[in-house]
């Protein structure tokens, strides 16, 4: 019985050190990613400065450093957490803001732009080249959620910006589809978009709406 208890201690032992050394790299992934993220998403540095068209660019940057924290076995959460409490994020911006980046995370994924290759081009902020399907050998840009056009005051803002593949960012144009119009509404309602820019979107829509229906 002695002996079963022991190797019993043993076991339990070796799994504590084990998930301490687990906790420990954790960590050490999380505030790397925390280190070299902040500085990136920082929302003054690209909206209140005017950091004009960076923001393309520290997108790409952002993106291959969330894939390699992610790698790492980061704790995603608390890096965005620790991230906005570094760069004092308003508390309008930072949900958006967090779905974004997880949202062109699961994008980078799917389209396999998380390879070693990409991943330096992105680095570099050159655009990353789809790995698999439809749109696979052409490259992956970067699109504005809401025009541009209808909306400039949106244009460095990362929670209006995807990767895109660059056909569908071509066809896509200043079209006010559903899922623009429904970004729209979030923006505004958290107050990061002018009431002017909100506006035109909204003329727009029903400008395409209107012809819908005269041509239905």
């Amino acid at each position: 019985m002695k002996w079963i208890l022991s190797l019993l201690a043993i076991a339990l032992l070796a799994f504590g050190g084990w998930l301490f050394v687990q906790h420990q790299e954790e960590e050490k992934a999380t505030s790397n990613a925390v280190t070299v993220l902040a500085p990136l998403i920082a929302y003054r540095a690209l909206y209140e400065d005017g950091r004009e068209r960076e923001a393309n660019d520290v997108l790409l940057m952002t993106v291959a450093a969330l894939v390699e924290a992610d790698n790492a076995g980061a704790n995603l959460a608390e890096v965005f957490r620790r991230c906005e409490w570094e760069n004092n994020t308003p508390t309008n911006y930072s949900d958006l803001l967090t779905d974004s980046l997880m949202r062109n995370l699961k994008i980078a994924r799917e389209l396999k732009l998380d390879t070693p290759e990409n991943l330096a081009l992105m680095k570099a902020g050159k655009s990353p080249i789809v790995g698999t399907g439809p749109y696979a050998g052409e490259k992956a840009e970067v699109d504005h959620i809401v025009p541009r056009a209808l909306a400039p005051d949106l244009d460095n803002l990362l929670i209006n910006l995807e990767l895109l593949p660059m056909t569908l960012n071509r066809k896509k144009s200043n079209k006010v589809t559903d899922r623009v119009l429904s970004f729209a509404k979030q923006f505004y309602e958290a107050e990061v978009m002018l009431p002017e820019s909100f506006e035109a979107v909204m003329e727009k829509a029903e400008n395409v709406k209107v012809l819908f229906d005269v041509d239905g």
